[in-house]
């Protein structure tokens, strides 16, 4: 079994890579041979695409303005606001 102390040097192995030494990288890598085909494997790869549509979504909607902001400033003013002045 994978104990927190390895999950936490994989963390640390994704998170900071240049500050890694020789060993900590072998460790590294035994924990994730160790994590093949667990069953934790499978929830974080549940995990990782959720969060890559949440991400996905999150860009779409600051790409592009919603069509309520478009509409409250396209149609601030009546059409026929101008024959007021008449």
């Amino acid at each position: 079994s994978v104990t927190t102390r390895e999950l936490r040097r994989l963390q640390t192995a994704v998170e900071t890579p240049d500050r890694l030494t020789a060993e900590d990288l072998d460790q590294a890598k035994e924990t994730a041979v160790k994590l093949r085909g667990t069953d934790f494997m499978e929830k974080l790869r549940e995990y990782a695409s959720k969060e890559r549509e949440r991400a996905r979504a999150l860009d779409e909607l600051l790409r592009s303005p919603s069509e309520a902001s478009k509409k409250s400033r396209s149609n601030d003013v009546d059409d026929t606001a101008w024959m007021a002045y008449l």
